[in-house]
Parts: C-alpha cells; structure tokens; sequence
C-alpha cells in the first residue's frame, strides 16, 4: 500500500512539473495532420515569384509528406481578390495592395476585410534605369529638362506602376506632365520593355524589380545603362504613399555595368497571405512548414535571405496575422 501510495504522489509530482511546460508549448506533442491540397495565386510563369512559390511548396512538402501544392500565375492586384473569395489558400501579395484591397483603397471597388497575413517574404525595390544616351544623370533633371521620359511602368494598378508612379511624384511629375513634354508611360512588363529600350524605342524602365534582377545585366550587355539613385525624400514619399517600407541599396556588384557605385532606393515589402476562414491547423502548419525550411528556401530564392525568426511577422506593415500563424509565432517565441 505504502508503495502504492508513494508511485501516486510521483506521477502527481511529475504532472505538476510537466504542465507548464505543455502550456508553454501548446505545439508539444502536436501531430501533424494530414497532406494538405494548397493552391498560391502567384505573378509569372518563370519569374522570380514562380521560384519563391516552387520553394514554398517544397518546404510544405518535406514538412507533410503527401501534400499537394500548385502554383497558380496571377497578377499584383489581382491576387488578393483570388484569395478573400476563396479562389486560392494563399497568394503572394504585397503590404500596399493588402492594405488597399482590405479598405476599399485605391482601385478597389469594395472591401475584403477576411484577407489575413501569414509571413514577410522580401523587399521589392524601386527601379529607375535609363539609357545613358537619354542624358539624364539625376531624376531631378526630368523636371527641369522637361524631358520626354518614354518609359515602361509595368500592368496598371500593380505595385510595380503605381511605385513608379509615386516616384515621378516625388520629383513633382505627372503622367500628364510626361505626355505634356512629349514622353510616353507604356503599360508593360521588364522584358517587352527593354526590348524597346534595346530598339531605341523607350529610354527607361520605371518599375519595381525583385533583386538582385539578372536581366538588367543581359541587357547591358548590348545598351550602355544607368540606374537612379532615389533621394531620402523620395523614399520617404514612396514608402508613406504605401503604406510601408523604407530605404533599400541596389548594390553595384549586382550590377558591375550598371552601377558604379551603391543607389539608395525604396524597398517594399513582399508578403504571403491567406483568408481568415482557412482553418487555424492548416495556416499553422503551412507557417511551420516555411520556418522549418527557411534554409533550403533561402538557398532555391536569392532574394528570400533575409527572412529570419524576426522579420517574419514583424515587417507586415502593420496587417493581422492569420491566428494560425500568430500561434506558430507565439510557440517559437518570434516578435510578433
């Protein structure tokens, strides 16, 4: 009885030591639940946002074996209205039009106010690059040269036009001041756009690239480049006018014919998100799933480096966390 007795008070003892510990930790001892099926609405095909949505699904992968995931192109704009009407589980978006499409900003026509943030990705940096032979040297000079900027800007309404758009603004030009002087804003991508810089035809890419962006390398193979430098006011500007980010260096060994030393410009921030109504397991498990492979992710996308425990669901511009992956957060003890 007396051994009885003493086996009961050690299991008790060992309980009352153990419970914090489980509370603490409400992931201890979690199984992990079965293959997920998840689809990402994404930008490109081959881009570099299809490389970032490839590594993602590989880390859920390896995480839970057996699940499924596909890659869907979409478009900046776009892919946060695919993913509040539950077109997709997750979409690759960006602070600015996350924060627009949930208030009805900018060219929403409504509000999706279920769009929930699950990680920070990276920055996405303003991109001035002109043609030397278009002789301007400092983007103030556009404004006093009232010079005929022939420029691609990217789709309209993307987070690539818009930046560009408010970068012009910074120095005090408008779409019209550009037409009024003779210039051309062309709606279109990097690639049709440095085919008309190639030809002659454009003299500059205003846009947003996501570095280090190896085909402004293979254009300066054949067309003498120069890429801008913003001014602290300009990246101010930019970075307000969107609701977040902040100064990012184009590093001129990125670019060695381009750049003959460093060009400060904006950075704005990349995000993953999903809807509130995806359940809690599954946002937990996809959020586990990228930071237990951040390694392998980082190596498969250049640009995802700087990704860590603290810049994951700190740097979201203020957005709510999907309560999936706050709890994700919460268990690993990242700020949040």
């Amino acid at each position: 009885m007396k051994k009885t007795t003493t086996l009961t008070m050690f299991i008790a003892v060992v309980a009352l030591i153990s419970a914090p510990l489980l509370q603490s930790n409400p992931a201890l001892g979690q199984e992990k639940p079965q293959p997920l099926k998840v689809t990402m609405a994404g930008y490109s095909v081959g881009g570099a946002s299809a490389v970032v949505g490839e590594a993602i699904g590989q880390a859920l992968k390896r995480s839970i074996p057996g699940s499924a995931f596909t890659y869907e192109p979409g478009r900046s704009g776009a892919n946060e209205v695919t993913v509040a009407t539950g077109k997709t589980e997750l979409g690759l978006s960006h602070v600015w039009t996350t924060k627009a499409a949930m208030t009805a900003g900018e060219f929403y026509k409504q509000k999706y106010p279920n769009l929930r943030v699950i990680t920070y990705l990276h920055e996405t940096a303003v991109c001035m690059l002109f043609r030397k032979d278009a002789g301007i040297n400092s983007l103030d000079e556009i404004k006093s040269k009232k010079f005929g900027l022939i420029a691609g800007v990217n789709t309209k309404h993307s987070l690539m036009e818009t930046s560009a758009r408010y970068t012009l603004e910074a120095y005090g030009i408008s779409y019209d001041d550009v037409d009024k002087w003779g210039g051309k804003i062309h709606y279109l991508s990097s690639r049709p756009t440095f085919d008309l810089i190639r030809n002659k035809k454009a003299n500059a890419f205003a846009s947003c690239i996501t570095p280090p962006y190896g085909a402004i390398n293979e254009l300066a193979t054949t067309v003498d480049l120069i890429m801008l430098p913003l001014s602290a006011e300009a990246i101010s500007y930019v970075a307000n006018k969107m609701g977040g980010g902040g100064i990012y260096i184009h590093q001129k060994g990125d670019y060695p014919k381009v750049l003959a030393e460093d060009a400060p410009s904006v950075g704005l921030p990349n995000i993953i998100i999903t809807r509130a109504e995806v359940p809690e397991d599954q946002v937990y498990w996809i959020t586990r799933s990228i930071y237990e492979n951040l390694g392998s992710i980082k190596k498969a996308a250049r640009q995802l480096g700087p990704m860590d425990k603290t810049t994951m669901a700190t740097r979201i511009g203020g957005l709510p966390l999907h309560p999936g992956a706050k709890k994700f957060y919460q268990e690993i003890g990242a700020p949040n």
